[in-house]
């Protein structure tokens, strides 16, 4: 089964379990894919295999839930849904991939469907808001592309199309205050779109093909103090870590062969999980690759370290673990 679970910070002592789906087994991983999201008393989590449910934060019960593949007629895709749910006003936001639903919004409070849109074959990137010209935008990173849609009546307000072999859009758009980095895999590469009030994105630089400054295949780039750090690469060929000038494109170094691995931004530092289980801090600056310790702690995993309060916290495919990680004096 999936299991959505809670556990004390303080301790680590389990609090609850919440059943919401059948176990997801997959050749490329095991395992759920998408990450809750939280809202005042309620939590949203979306399962590998179609349920979308409403949970509340202190018990995990059940609040409402919908399984948009079978309320859809949609078909799951190879690797299994994947987008993380995102909350926008009153309204939970999801992928269905179904015909005549290829994007959707719930009521938060009461699953009931508030709008839906498109014939969109749904990828494995989550939906971002962003700022555009005085007003919000939310972006959907689709097996097409790149589609913006209006918050509250769900309108579609511009289509990009970003097509990828096996329809691999997997790393979440990331938005620079009114631009948007987009990079997938199979030598595609990446660009930085400028966002408008109306009409598509114009492109601000691209860097495509195999020669691509930042490919990334399945982990999210992050920006700091005007450049992009991400992992480059194919899925089945050498990763490298780069760190490309957001406003440019120029790469401004990268550390070869650093391998598969997940990057989190906190404090002017990379917080790296490998593949394999390491757990490396690096310093974010464009100078160079500046390594400044390197632990493993983890079995081999694909989760992005998350970070809180000072609180590090780690988990691969059997354990979890938090890490005090305050600066001291």
């Amino acid at each position: 089964m999936s299991w959505p679970s809670a556990w004390n910070v303080a301790d680590g002592k389990e609090l609850w379990q919440s059943r919401i789906g059948p176990a997801f087994k997959n050749s490329y991983g095991n395992g759920p894919r998408s990450t809750p999201a939280i809202d005042g008393e309620h939590v949203y989590v979306q399962s590998v295999s179609g349920p979308l449910v409403c949970l509340k934060a202190d018990s995990g019960a059940s609040v409402w839930e919908r399984n948009i593949l079978k309320d859809f007629a949609a078909k799951n895709i190879t690797w299994g849904l994947s987008a993380s749910p995102l909350i926008d006003g009153n309204h939970v936001l999801a992928i269905p991939g179904g015909a005549g639903a290829g994007i959707a919004a719930f009521d938060k409070k009461t699953g009931k469907l508030a709008w839906k849109l498109g014939d969109d074959k749904a990828a494995y990137a989550s939906p971002v808001a962003v700022n555009v010209a005085g007003a919000k935008q939310l972006v959907f990173f689709t097996a097409a592309g790149l589609v913006g849609v209006s918050p509250g009546e769900g309108s579609e307000l511009w289509r990009m199309p970003w097509p990828t072999e096996f329809d691999c859009n997997i790393a979440t758009p990331l938005p620079i205050g009114d631009k948007i980095f987009v990079s997938s895999g199979e030598e595609v590469g990446c660009a930085l779109l400028q966002l408008k009030g109306n009409g598509a994105p114009a492109v601000a630089w691209e860097s495509k093909g195999k020669g691509s400054v930042m490919i990334n295949y399945w982990a999210n780039s992050v920006h700091h103090h005007g450049y992009l750090y991400g992992l480059a690469g194919e899925f089945s060929k050498v990763i490298h870590l780069n760190c490309v000038d957001a406003k440019t494109g120029k790469l401004m170094w990268s550390k070869k062969a650093f391998g598969k691995a997940s990057v989190t931004l906190a404090d002017g530092h990379l917080f790296l999980v490998t593949k394999k289980g390491d757990l490396v801090l690096a310093e974010a600056t464009p100078k160079e690759y500046r390594e400044k310790a390197r632990v493993t702690p983890l079995g081999e995993n694909r989760t992005a370290a998350t970070i809180s309060n000072g609180r590090l916290f780690l988990r691969d495919r059997e354990n979890i673990m938090c890490l005090d990680v305050k600066g001291r004096q």
